[in-house]
């Protein structure tokens, strides 16, 4: 059990939100430990910036691919493949595959002037996951979704991670019926 008054009145930083005692004694939840603090920034000037990282895998130190949902989000295919495009620009060995519509994945990557087909491969598959749909229902009914094949990428080694832009719970889905979880994790977080 958490003592409300500790939880209560211990600053989190400068300028931090006090939780009240009826805040604190609904935050313990049963069974669980002692809520603690975490250290954190206080502002976006105390976290690195992309470019403090080295192009080229920084630690990872080898050639990285990447499947792209690219009919996932907001203006898709488009904002997709323009962020692929410069992510490929910045980082010498990083490959992003593009998943989704090969006829209007080749077009858009044509509006890029140097972007290398070589490292923007494009990986066929039949539509999306909407926005509204529900997630695992969507994922085991459109089996050749562009989230659904990008998982596949990775649990195959054609990547080894996946990025969307799109419906986050068929993300989870999809990544959790293809590549299950690990062994201490009992259910996916968001």
């Amino acid at each position: 059990q958490v003592e409300p008054s500790a939880v209560a009145h211990r600053p989190r930083g400068p300028g931090a939100e006090r939780l009240s005692p009826v805040q604190a004694a609904e935050a313990a939840a049963r069974g669980l430990p002692p809520l603690r603090d975490v250290p954190r920034p206080d502002g976006p000037g105390d976290l690195p910036a992309l470019s403090a990282f080295p192009p080229g895998g920084g630690a990872v130190g080898r050639a990285v691919r990447v499947a792209l949902d690219a009919l996932g989000g907001d203006d898709a295919p488009a904002a997709a493949v323009a962020g692929a495009v410069e992510a490929v620009r910045a980082a010498p060995d990083l490959t992003v595959s593009l998943v989704g519509g090969r006829e209007a994945l080749e077009a858009e990557r044509a509006r890029h002037a140097g972007a290398d087909p070589a490292r923007l491969p494009i990986v066929e598959a039949e539509g999306r996951v909407e926005m509204g749909e529900h997630p695992a229902e969507a994922v085991r009914r459109k089996r050749g979704s562009s989230i659904v094949v990008a998982v596949r990428q990775v649990a195959e080694g054609a990547a080894e991670a996946v990025v969307s832009a799109g419906n986050t719970g068929a993300t989870v889905a999809a990544a959790t019926f293809t590549l299950g979880l690990l062994p201490s994790v009992r259910r996916p977080g968001i």
